[in-house]
């Protein structure tokens, strides 16, 4: 089980983490040890090395976040530690006690999950995500990860997975935000790609693991490498 510790003095920030956690619980068939503080001072008072994931906000009363963490690191140089600030300027100085990322503030789920999603790979967990393709009136389970990309065909959104292509009726915009959680990219006006499955980038072309090429838009181009920098920095696999 992955052990999470927060420390947030603002309880409206406190209760909408706690509607984030148990949202991504929900929908990722997910089960966390979540710990609250609220002051940095309390958080270090109680801190043993035993978590695996630490939100910390950086505006805390007493003691900020900046100055807990740099405490923390001297007991715990492991904890994959993340900045919630709403003062974007201040999470630069996270590189000196090896901050992973930040989240700015106000939070939205989407940054929240996705940077979860990071961290958690960063860890060396795997988290099994399956979903289910409605394809001719069967339903058919798969995990993401067997999953290249994902394209609109025909009016159609086309699967084509290490088990064979599954289409079902639906749009691209209609799943897209849903599946850069998952860790994918959109490459091109109808086509979303699994960065876990990209073997190389050349220019604007694309190259998956089944040695599939896959050309990428003009205006996604550049939004595609960023994402793609970003998975790979957080360990994505």
């Amino acid at each position: 089980m992955i052990r999470i510790a927060v420390v947030e003095d603002s309880k409206s920030d406190t209760s909408l983490f706690k509607e984030y956690v148990s949202k991504y619980q929900t929908e990722n068939n997910s089960v966390f040890d979540v710990h609250y503080f609220n002051s940095g001072v309390s958080f270090l008072e109680e801190y043993k090395a035993e978590f695996d994931i630490i939100f910390m906000d950086i505006d805390l009363p007493e003691m900020n976040g900046l100055d807990v963490s740099a405490k923390l690191r001297e007991r715990d140089s492991e904890v994959v530690l993340i900045f919630l600030t709403n003062l974007a300027k201040y999470a630069i100085k996270g590189y000196s006690v090896n901050a992973f990322d930040f989240v700015a503030k106000p939070i939205t789920y989407y940054s929240f999950s996705t940077m979860l999603k990071r961290a958690i790979n960063k860890c060396g967990y795997k988290i099994r995500n399956d979903i289910t393709i409605n394809n001719s009136g069967s339903i058919v389970k798969i995990n993401v990860d067997e999953i290249a990309y994902i394209e609109v065909y025909n009016h159609q959104l086309v699967y084509h997975t290490d088990k064979g292509d599954y289409p079902q009726w639906g749009s691209l915009s209609s799943i897209e935000e849903e599946y850069i959680g998952y860790g994918f990219s959109k490459g091109n006006s109808s086509q979303l790609i699994n960065l876990r499955r990209v073997s190389s980038i050349s220019g604007s072309q694309v190259t998956l693991d089944n040695n599939k090429v896959i050309y990428l838009s003009r205006s996604q181009k550049k939004d595609f490498a960023l994402r793609f920098t970003e998975f790979i920095a957080g360990d994505g696999k």
